[in-house]
C-alpha cells in the first residue's frame, strides 16, 4: 500500500528554515534523526534536511512537523523547498549496508601527554566537535573517520572528518588563533591550518585503562 503524505506547509520561508538550523546548532540533531542519504550543507557544516523542514514550521506555524508525514529525496517538495531558498544539498558517500561504508578509510590518532591541554583547548563547548592540526590528517578526505586518544586523559572520540580546510586568524611565536562556528580557539605553537572532527561518540574508558601506543 503506498504511503499519504501531507503537503508542506506554503508559508515556511528562509528566515524559518535558518532558524531551524540555529535550534539545531543549539540542540543537537535530534536521537535517530540524522540523514541517510542527503545532507544540506551550510556554512560547511551537515544537516538533515528534513530535520530543518520539521524544525522551520515551529517558526512559521508553532509546532513540529512530523517527519513521517512528508518525504525526503530527490524532486520532494522538501528538497525543493530548500533548494528554492538557496540550500546546497549533497549526496553521502555511498554506503552498502546502513553500518558497513564503502570508500572511507578509518585512523587511529594519539593526542600525546605533551599535547593534552591542547585537546582540552580544541574541542567545543557541547564536546559535539575537536579540533587539530592539519599535519596529520592530509591524506584523509571528508567522511573519513577517526579515533581520537587523549593519552594521559583516558579519552578516546570517535570522530568523523568534518572539514579540512580551516585557516588561522594569526600566529606568534608561542600561540595560534583560529575562528570556527563563531568562536575563537588558542592554541600553543605555531600551525598554519586546522581541521574540524564532529564526534560521533565520546567512549567509556574504565579508570585503570591505560592506552598503549601504537607500535609498542
Amino acid at each position: 500500500m503506498s504511503e499519504v503524505f501531507k503537503a508542506l506547509p506554503e508559508n515556511i520561508t528562509k528566515e524559518h528554515l535558518l532558524q531551524a538550523i540555529e535550534k539545531i546548532d543549539l540542540e543537537g540533531i535530534p536521537k535517530n534523526s540524522d540523514s541517510n542519504y542527503y545532507d544540506v550543507v551550510y556554512n560547511e557544516i551537515k544537516y538533515p534536511p528534513k530535520v530543518i523542514v520539521s524544525f522551520a514550521n515551529l517558526f512559521a506555524n508553532g509546532d513540529i512537523l512530523d517527519r513521517d508525514t512528508f518525504p525526503g529525496g530527490q524532486n520532494t517538495p522538501c528538497f525543493k523547498l530548500l533548494e528554492t531558498n538557496g540550500f546546497i544539498i549533497k549526496e553521502k558517500k555511498r554506503r552498502s549496508h546502513e553500518n558497513n561504508v564503502i570508500g572511507l578509510n578509518v585512523m587511529v590518532y594519539e593526542v600525546k601527554k605533551s599535547a593534552v591541554q591542547n585537546a582540552l583547548e580544541l574541542r567545543s563547548e557541547n564536546e559535539g566537535y575537536f579540533y587539530w592540526n592539519d599535519a596529520t590528517f592530509k591524506k584523509l578526505s571528508i567522511g573519513d573517520y577517526v579515533f581520537v586518544v587523549i593519552k594521559g586523559n583516558n579519552e578516546v572520540f570517535f570522530t568523523q572528518l568534518d572539514n579540512n580546510e580551516i585557516s588561522i586568524n594569526k600566529s606568534d611565536t608561542k600561540s595560534t588563533y583560529f575562528t570556527d562556528l563563531k568562536k575563537v580557539y588558542t592554541v600553543s605553537g605555531k600551525y598554519n591550518q586546522f581541521v574540524r572532527l564532529k564526534v560521533l561518540l565520546k567512549l567509556e574508558t574504565p579508570k585503570e585503562w591505560e592506552w598503549k601506543s601504537l607500535g609498542s
